[in-house]
């Protein structure tokens, strides 16, 4: 499967069309190829990056050893556009859970239920998300830049190529949390956040000057994290010669 001229397009297989179970996930490179392995049978794929109109599902009938080959087409939304919250938008998420590349941003959703929810490549950024579920959702690509997002359950939630730039994910539960793929925690309070058995590395995920201050770190992947400048109190990162501050 490939794409031929955008990068840092959010792909993802899912089981159904209503996103029940994700098979593979990843981002599309500086060509916009991509490569995903799923199990065999029929599977739907969906694309989205931030700023783009994403395209309809595509449903792709897998046989083992077979290689499909995909090249859609998203069309771009006006820059004017996307930093507005679109009512039909929020109304949607609302009420289907279902809403990749809608615009909402500034919206107020904390403690909303959107748990599974697929929201690949909205906008949320400035959204006030406290304590809200967001268990096992789609957010590849998304825009949380600047997010209210304390106290929130992101526990096995999809989060390759997400832009959480100076969110507030303080006391956030991110186990077990996909963070890979140039994902974008630069600055972001992690403060008391558990990460435990989350996956921060392949991509490489930004982290530096990040506050991971009390946050539980324990089986977390962290190979390939760019820590510059990052604070945090893990005993096993805080050895000679480490990046960061360690406190």
């Amino acid at each position: 499967m490939k794409t031929d001229t955008l990068s840092g397009v959010a792909v993802t297989a899912i089981s159904s069309a209503s996103g029940s179970e994700v098979l593979a996930a990843t981002v599309t490179g500086v060509s916009g190829e991509f490569s995903l392995t799923v199990p065999a049978g029929g599977c739907f794929v969906h694309f989205s990056k931030a700023g783009y109109i994403s395209p309809a599902r595509v449903f792709v009938n897998v046989r083992a050893g077979m290689t499909t080959m995909l090249n859609p087409t998203i069309s771009e939304t006006p820059a004017s556009e996307w930093n507005v919250l679109e009512p039909s938008d929020l109304g949607k998420l609302l009420a289907t859970k279902i809403c990749p590349g809608c615009r909402l941003y500034g919206a107020d959703l904390d403690f909303a239920d959107l748990a599974g929810a697929d929201l690949g490549g909205a906008n949320l950024s400035a959204a006030d998300m406290k304590s809200a579920d967001l268990a096992g959702a789609l957010l590849n690509g998304v825009y949380m830049t600047g997010t209210d997002l304390a106290g929130a359950d992101l526990s096995g939630a999809f989060m390759a190529g997400a832009k959480l730039a100076d969110a507030n994910l303080a006391n956030a539960n991110l186990s077990r949390a996909g963070l890979t793929c140039w994902a974008d925690l630069s600055g972001a309070d992690l403060s008391g956040a558990n990460l435990s058995g989350a996956d921060l590395s392949p991509g490489t995920t930004y982290l530096s000057g990040a506050n991971l201050t009390g946050a539980n770190l324990t089986d977390a992947n962290l190979s390939g994290a760019n820590l510059t400048g990052a604070m945090w109190t893990d005993g096993r990162l805080c050895q000679e010669g480490s990046i960061g501050e360690c406190r």
